[in-house]
């Protein structure tokens, strides 16, 4: 009787425990090199350690039929660096032509297993094929090679006493494996086409191989990464990113894996050195449907320049307080807040305010009544402003978008937004289009989103299946992969949903004055009030998304 692949990933995890032990006593020694730790203990909670990616469908690795499918086949390759004929599993997508340059994952995979680990698991060859079918991902090739480098590569007897090959490997793989698919295939040969992946003892080798060499790799993903992993210090020098910084680093484990403490050291680590990850938390635990699930989100953001982690809401942190005041207050009250790493911009109705992260008051310009939400973008502050009505069945909106200059707050344009016929209220930015969110008469069922290019010429309305919201959306911001929607009325209502707008969640949370991503997880939302004597203030408090609640507060 053959074991599972579930109930051979749980062995795997428990052999992993004794590889640094193992191989401290002879690899290492042999080479001259200090012992490696054991592998650390998970980490206390941080608020970055959150499941970013909702769980995927559950047939994303069913075989259809009825859509075109690829093609998966061993091949050879000599190895100068083993000295031998090696093996590698390679997928190429449907339609594969000659004529058309395609681009390379690489996919690595565990320490007890080999080439055929991957198909075994997780079935890259159904997931991809469903994927391209419905148009998710960008047509590519995938290599899994065997990360064992020795002259006997098969996963068998003591698997530990081939530990120093996973890293010889490195050679293999630059200067035999991937000449190789270069010479065969039809394939890109720059950086920019050319990823590398790996569960476990391969997400390790992905993360020590892709950090080595970044003029090599610039897609890069971990899932689960496994004791081989290089400490903090060795992997990641401070400043060496500069010159070729990563399209996209994708980090995940299960909150179950034993080994969950490696890969929050590694996340901890690219947060302090301030580069732009996505941290995917989920549920599992050292198995393959957390690798299936994982491969599937980074399957449909690779080799995508529209899917980099600064495209999706992950950027360089800036640093913030929990919590910043606005050293001034105004007449009007605030609609909304933005950041552009540097600086805090705030909308008081008739008044555009920028200060320092502190809340120091740096620049404030009069402007017109009514303006709302803001974003910024290149440089710029846009403003949802609407002249008219709000909220009125019959339009009667004058809706706008009024761009400034960031560091002056001096006024460059005003777009029309007719479209917006409700009124103009908030304003987001992705991948270089805007979108405009607004008012909502009584008993409309739903909330629209309008979307305009860089020279707001509209492209599309969308539809959000919200049900009514009282007054519509006020505020609105794209953040790790989903939309953040602030609704004015009462009650106030956060909404969330997909990149299609489509509904995730519906809560009782207040972020209609003003609500802002930032990295490892974060997000900034607005609290205000009014007085008649001293008139209105401005907060702005730090929250990370939470499943129950939508947000759940920091505290100071």
């Amino acid at each position: 009787m053959h074991a599972t692949p579930s109930a051979l990933a749980s062995r795997t995890i428990t052999l992993l425990l004794l590889l640094l032990a193992l191989h401290s006593i002879g690899a290492e020694i042999a080479t001259a090199q200090p012992p490696r730790r054991a592998a650390p203990a998970r980490m206390e909670p941080h608020a970055a350690d959150i499941q970013m990616f909702p769980e995927p469908p559950s047939n994303i690795t069913q075989h259809l039929p009825q859509i075109p499918h690829g093609k998966l086949e061993i091949i050879e390759y000599q190895s100068k660096t083993v000295g031998t004929t090696r093996r590698m599993n390679v997928y190429t997508p449907p339609g594969y032509s000659s004529e058309k340059k395609y681009p390379v994952l690489y996919l690595l995979h565990g320490i007890g297993g080999d080439e055929t680990e991957w198909q075994r698991y997780a079935d890259p060859a159904n997931l991809l094929d469903n994927l391209f079918a419905a148009e998710q991902a960008t047509p590519m090739i995938v290599v899994m090679p065997n990360g064992r480098a020795q002259k006997n590569d098969r996963a068998e007897g003591n698997v530990f006493a081939a530990a120093p090959a996973f890293a010889t490997f490195e050679q293999d793989l630059l200067n035999d494996v991937i000449p190789a698919i270069e010479s065969n295939y039809s394939v890109h040969t720059d950086r920019d086409h050319r990823g590398i992946a790996g569960l476990s003892m391969g997400g390790g080798q992905s993360l020590n191989f892709a950090f080595a060499n970044p003029d090599k790799f610039a897609w890069l993903a971990a899932f689960s990464a496994a004791p081989n992993t290089r400490t903090p210090d060795q992997l990641i020098p401070a400043g060496k990113l500069t010159d070729n910084p990563f399209h996209l680093i994708w980090l995940s484990c299960g909150s179950r894996d034993d080994l969950l403490g490696i890969s929050q050291r590694t996340q901890r680590c690219l947060r302090q050195q301030q580069l732009p990850h996505i941290w995917n938390l989920d549920g599992h635990a050292h198995d393959p449907t957390h690798w299936k699930h994982n491969l599937w989100h980074f399957a449909r953001l690779v080799f995508n320049k529209q899917a980099t982690t600064a495209s999706l809401g992950f950027h360089a942190s800036p640093t913030l307080a929990p919590e910043i005041t606005c050293e001034q207050k105004f007449p009007q009250h605030l609609q909304g807040i933005c950041c552009d790493g540097h600086s805090m911009f705030w909308s008081f109705t008739t008044r555009l305010v920028k200060t320092d992260l502190q809340g120091k008051i740096l620049k404030t310009v009069p402007v017109a009544d009514h303006h709302g939400d803001l974003c910024h973008h290149n440089g710029k502050v846009f403003v949802a402003v609407n002249l008219g009505k709000f909220n009125d069945p019959a339009g009667n909106a004058d809706s706008w978008v009024f761009a400034y200059d960031a560091a002056s707050l001096r006024e460059l344009a005003r777009h029309p937004v007719p479209e917006v016929v409700h009124g103009a209220g908030g304003i987001a930015v992705r991948n270089g289009n805007f979108f405009v969110v607004g008012g909502l008469p009584d008993a409309v069922a739903e909330n629209y989103v309008y979307e305009y290019d860089p020279q707001f010429a509209f492209q599309k309305k969308h539809n959000i299946a919200s049900g009514h919201t009282d007054l519509g959306i006020q505020t609105a911001t794209f953040a790790q992969g989903r939309w953040y929607f602030g609704c004015y009325g009462k009650p106030q209502q956060l909404l969330i949903t997909d990149t299609d707008f489509r509904m995730l969640g519906r809560h009782n949370w207040d972020c209609s004055l003003g609500i802002e991503t930032l990295p490892g997880g974060r997000l900034l939302f607005a609290t205000g009030s009014c007085s008649d004597s001293t008139g209105c203030n401005g907060k702005i408090r730090t929250a990370i998304p939470d499943a129950q609640a939508g947000l759940k507060l920091l505290t100071p």
